[in-house]
């Protein structure tokens, strides 16, 4: 016969839990139910990509494309413009294609412009040389 180490009431040999309290107090403990905690959910990182806002992408206005225009039709100070903003690698992508298609408009307007010079010229330089325009101020009459 033993008592029991919780409340001290009598225990018969075999018995193993106290009657009055319920407490173990001889053979093998039965095995405890171990409370697992769940683990915490899995959730996957989120990555916050970091974006830097770049200004040179930026959608220009109807008012920047205007602005532009007036800005390359000032004779010197446009082309200047127009040279820096096509060369320049900071400066916003549509201004600098903007400036590119202005240049390259600019060159094919000169090209064309030296062409029809160059015929105008020709055709006024093989009139006078042909005598013709002696002719015409011979035969003039010029009676008021």
């Amino acid at each position: 016969m033993g008592f029991c180490t919780k409340c001290g009431g009598k225990v018969e040999g075999k018995e193993a839990f106290c009657t009055g309290c319920g407490n173990q107090v001889g053979g093998e403990a039965p095995a405890k139910a171990e409370s697992v905690a769940a683990p915490p959910p899995v959730v996957a990182p989120t990555y916050q990509p970091t974006v830097e806002i770049d200004k040179r992408r930026e959608v220009l206005g109807t008012w920047a494309y205007i602005g532009a225009s007036i800005l390359f039709a000032i004779p010197l100070i446009g082309l200047i413009f127009s040279i820096v903003w096509a060369a320049s690698g900071s400066v916003n992508l549509n201004l600098r294609n903007y400036s590119r298609a202005y240049l390259i408009m600019l060159l094919i307007g000169i090209v064309i412009g030296v062409v029809f010079i160059s015929i105008f010229a020709a055709m006024a330089f093989s009139f006078l040389g042909s005598g013709a325009w002696q002719e015409i101020l011979n035969n003039a009459n010029f009676d008021y």
